[in-house]
């Protein structure tokens, strides 16, 4: 009798339990969902409009730049941007060590979104910055000019980081901005010629190997800075933060080469 009392019970319990729990259901979960879009909608639309105009219009300034160096070893590719132009020429912002090379047999191509490969001429290098200038003669194709931002961005503002890790074209990270700190990045291969000894952006976007040289843009498509490392876990390709050169610092170094941003270039 007991064990029927206590079977009973248990039976009563979990009926009143079922009665009380709510089934929830495919429309239910279709209400929440679109509630939450409706109550976000601001940042979603955003953040939709960001990426649009850095996919469509920003990437117009973003280039790929290769350096061929006879024999081929040391030979390698980069990004950067386009920042300045007179009547003769487009200035194509990079790092140092992408263009470098102890060969004296070096030249240099830019490709632009589009594929077009054009020849470059170094103008300007610094491994203090990490920095360097290359310039392109003015043809057919006529390329719009990234604005630089007047000064370094603070903590915790959206980024977007635009390259071509890789040979891949246009790729494009979205991510914030982490603060300013020096880093140590060691001295193998190319960061040998790396000599920043300065505060650097940190942020959050991670980037594949072989971004060094894309530009980071902040939420009116200005240039912050350069991307010149990034800390890679052990046999991955996608960095956990990247380290950029902030704007300050390198319209310290442009100003240094004699480089009038929005002026003549002497």
């Amino acid at each position: 009798m007991r064990k029927i009392i206590i079977l009973f019970l248990t039976i009563v319990f979990l009926t009143t339990l079922s009665a009380c729990s709510e089934v929830i259901t495919y429309d239910d979960l279709s209400a929440d969902y679109q509630t939450y879009v409706t109550s976000n909608e601001d940042i979603y639309t955003s953040y939709i409009d960001y990426f649009n105009h850095l996919s469509t219009t920003t990437v117009q300034s973003v280039v790929q730049i290769r350096k061929n160096v006879i024999p081929s070893l040391g030979s390698g590719t980069g990004s950067g941007v386009i920042f300045h132009s007179d009547a003769l020429f487009y200035y194509v912002l990079t790092n140092h060590h992408v263009v470098y090379s102890v060969s004296t047999n070096v030249s240099y191509q830019v490709v632009d979104f589009k594929g077009n490969v054009l020849n470059a001429f170094l103008f300007a290098t610094d491994s203090a910055y990490d920095l360097a200038v290359l310039r392109f003669r003015k043809l057919a194709n006529v390329f719009p000019i990234a604005e630089l931002a007047p000064i370094n961005p603070v903590k915790d503002h959206r980024i977007s980081v635009i390259g071509y890790p890789n040979f891949q074209v246009n790729a494009i990270v979205i991510g914030q901005t982490d603060g300013y700190q020096r880093v140590n990045i060691g001295t193998s291969g190319s960061q040998a010629e790396i000599n920043v000894d300065f505060d650097v952006l940190i942020t959050t976007a991670s980037v594949k190997s072989g971004s060094s040289g894309s530009p980071v843009f902040d939420d009116q498509y200005h240039v912050v800075g350069i991307v010149y490392a990034g800390n890679f876990a052990t046999n991955s390709n996608i960095s956990v933060r990247s380290f950029v050169i902030p704007i300050e610092k390198v319209r310290e170094f442009l100003t240094a080469q004699g480089i009038v941003v929005g002026g003549t270039t002497s």
